[in-house]
């Protein structure tokens, strides 16, 4: 399962006062795609990481292999990565280093193959905020990674101040996906390739820009191309969104004789089928606010599933909802 990450709006507010969260260290066994299961049977790596009674992950995360030896090394901070991270190969060998913020990679990271040797290194450009208010979407995807280096699995450089011929390889050798850099950037032809040793995707790049791209079925056919990304809708989109929210929201009695307004952060998945699951307050103001607002989030109807080349993919949300008195 690939999890993408969209927040609707980003919004700074003084939340009241509080006591502080009470934290303790769970353990959470994953699967291969690092999604937690409760199946012993389904696990492939478990993680040990500290958790609130409201479910919010803060502070220390190691990931471990099965047989208990680390597999990622990092920091949560409202759920998100946040910091410094490593990760792992079974032999003990650093993979790869470099810094998360708000869930996303940013900034310079580094990579290693099992045997040591250095095998790529570039930056991660900080992604473009969307909000409710952008009407339309960026009409072309544009890659955020900024290569610096590469080197093949017996030392040869074959990228050097950005520049020159990238490939990617699954753990049996195979071919993944190849293409070349200039200037860090993605530039020209693009490969991607099926299992079978087919082309899947021929995508052509002006500087990181995705501006033309072909996709074909297994059995070599020309077939149809899908944008790189497509983000989940609501039915009917934001103006329907808004009408649901305000025709279902209710000022709950407890905070409107205390006088209370403020925004609620509700986290939540819109699944690879559309559906609303793992409503949670990331940030709320209490007297039952918080409650109306997960109350109003979960009895969403299933949305328009987000797509990734065409296939369904989960989506992380973030969804402020603003309870003010008139």
């Amino acid at each position: 399962m690939l999890l993408l990450r969209f927040t609707l709006l980003t919004v700074l507010i003084v939340l009241p006062m509080g006591g502080y969260a009470q934290y303790k260290k769970v353990k959470e066994l994953l699967n291969q795609h690092w999604k937690v299961v409760t199946d012993p049977q389904e696990a492939v790596y478990f993680r040990t990481v500290m958790k609130d009674d409201n479910g919010i992950r803060n502070g220390r995360v190691i990931s471990y292999y099965a047989e208990d030896k680390p597999r990622m090394v990092g920091n949560y901070k409202e759920n998100d990565f946040f910091g410094p991270f490593l990760y792992y190969y079974p032999n003990g060998q650093v993979e790869s280093r470099g810094n998360y913020s708000d869930g996303e990679r940013l900034g310079l990271w580094e990579e290693w193959y099992p045997t040591g040797k250095p095998r790529k290194a570039g930056n991660y450009l900080p992604k473009e905020q969307t909000t409710p208010d952008a009407q339309t979407k960026p009409s072309r995807y544009r890659d955020t990674y900024r290569i610096t280096s590469f080197w093949d699995s017996t030392g040869t450089q074959l990228v050097t101040d950005g520049t020159g011929r990238f490939y990617a390889t699954d753990d049996n050798g195979k071919l993944l996906e190849e293409g070349t850099y200039a200037s860090g950037a993605k530039e020209g032809k693009w490969l991607d390739y099926y299992e079978n040793g087919k082309v899947k995707h021929e995508e052509m790049y002006e500087a990181a820009e995705l501006v033309q791209g072909t996709y074909f079925n297994e059995s070599g056919e020309p077939s149809t191309y899908y944008d790189y990304e497509t983000m989940p809708e609501y039915p009917g989109g934001l103006p329907a969104l808004s009408n649901f929210l305000r025709s279902r929201l209710k000022y709950p009695i407890g905070a409107k004789r205390r006088n209370i307004s403020g925004t609620v952060f509700v986290g939540f998945i819109v699944d690879n089928t559309g559906r609303v699951k793992d409503v949670k307050v990331l940030k709320g103001i209490g007297l039952g606010c918080d409650e109306e607002a997960v109350r109003v989030v979960s009895a969403f109807p299933p949305w328009n599933p987000g797509r990734q080349r065409g296939q369904p993919v989960t989506v992380s949300y973030a969804l402020p909802i603003r309870f003010i008195l008139q």
